[in-house]
């Protein structure tokens, strides 16, 4: 399983959260935030990249995923959050480590189902898919969500690989979406299905079945002519 460290970056308060994933099951590991004092912007960056470090040796994660910048109204503070993001990405990246990036809107998607969720919403729904008893503070609560964020983004694009570590999931997936068509859709699929998303095994499985359907209807024309060819055969016989 990897370990996923999740950021959610920021110039006053730095959430995170780390969590042990497969792609389909995910497990709680760690959270919590780091509270940047003092007014000195550059000392906070050093903060932040100090700790983010530490959580990189203590944990080591295998992969990273921050929070993308969200366009503030204030120019000003949309460039200290891009800075602390910056401060962020440059450790992970440092320490050669693989960064992947989610918009607010994604991360909410990927947890509560709706990407308007408020912080409320997402703070439920983390406790309740990691299973924790004790209330999150909003910061820590992002980060979970960011790294399930990415461990629900891995579980969607390994769906069609069948090779390496995924193989044995993949391989259940496609045994799943098998099981679950009609046995004409299965049969004109051949040994395989089609790799790609759920989506498109949808939409091809739809196909499929007007197609084995239709071609198990005869048509209009074709009843015609089949009606057509028994007439003559009775005439051929009747002059015979």
């Amino acid at each position: 399983m990897l370990v996923v460290l999740g950021i959610d970056p920021g110039s006053v308060v730095t959430g995170y959260g780390l969590v042990k994933t497969d792609g389909v099951r995910s497990f709680h590991v760690a959270h919590g935030h780091i509270a940047l004092g003092g007014d000195d912007f550059n000392q906070r960056l050093g903060r932040i990249q100090r700790e983010i470090a530490r959580l990189l040796q203590q944990w080591q994660p295998d992969q990273v995923a921050v929070e993308q910048v969200f366009v503030s109204k204030n120019p000003m503070s949309a460039l200290k959050l891009g800075q602390a993001r910056g401060a962020a990405i440059a450790t992970a990246v440092a320490a050669e480590l693989p960064v992947f990036e989610y918009t607010a809107r994604t991360v909410k998607q990927a947890v509560t189902g709706t990407g308007s969720a408020a912080k409320q919403q997402v703070q439920g729904m983390v406790c309740q898919l990691l299973c924790l008893d004790e209330p999150l503070q909003n910061d820590a609560a992002d980060g979970l969500a960011i790294a399930l964020c990415h461990a629900n983004s891995m579980r969607l694009g390994s769906l069609g690989k069948v090779s390496g570590r995924n193989s044995g999931g993949a391989r259940r997936r496609r045994s799943s979406l098998r099981n679950a068509l009609p046995a004409s859709v299965v049969s004109a699929a051949g040994d395989s299905l089609p790799s790609g998303t759920f989506t498109e095994h949808v939409t091809r499985a739809k196909v499929m079945t007007r197609q084995t359907a239709g071609s198990d209807q005869p048509t209009a024309q074709g009843s015609r002519s089949v009606a057509a060819r028994k007439l003559a055969s009775k005439r051929e016989r009747g002059d015979k």
